[in-house]
C-alpha cells in the first residue's frame, strides 16, 4: 500500500509531515465510520490504513496516535481487535 501511494519515495521532510498527517486523519475518519456502520471488512480496513501509518513513520508520536485511537474504540470489540492484530504485524 505504500509503494503504491508513493509515500516511501518522499524524502522533503515537510511534504512528508503533510502527507503522514493526510494519513492519519483518513485512518481516524474510517475507523469512526466503521464503528457506526458495525460491518467487519470496514475494521479490517481500518486497521490496515492504522497500521500504514504506524509502517510509514515509526516514531513515537505516531506510536501514540495509534495507542489513543485505540483507546478510544476500546468498547468496540471488532474494531479494537482488528487493530490489535494489524498493529502487531506493522
Amino acid at each position: 500500500m505504500l509503494r503504491t501511494a508513493g509515500v516511501e519515495g518522499i524524502s522533503d521532510l515537510g511534504t512528508r509531515k503533510v502527507v503522514l498527517a493526510a494519513m492519519r486523519a483518513a485512518a481516524e475518519r474510517r475507523v469512526a465510520g466503521g464503528t457506526d456502520q458495525k460491518r467487519q471488512r470496514r475494521d479490517e480496513h481500518a486497521a490496515s490504513l492504522v497500521a500504514a501509518c504506524v509502517a510509514c513513520d515509526g516514531s513515537t508520536e505516531t506510536s501514540r496516535w495509534a495507542a489513543a485511537l485505540r483507546g478510544r474504540y476500546r468498547r468496540v470489540p471488532a474494531s479494537r481487535t482488528e487493530l490489535d492484530r494489524r498493529l502487531e504485524s506493522a
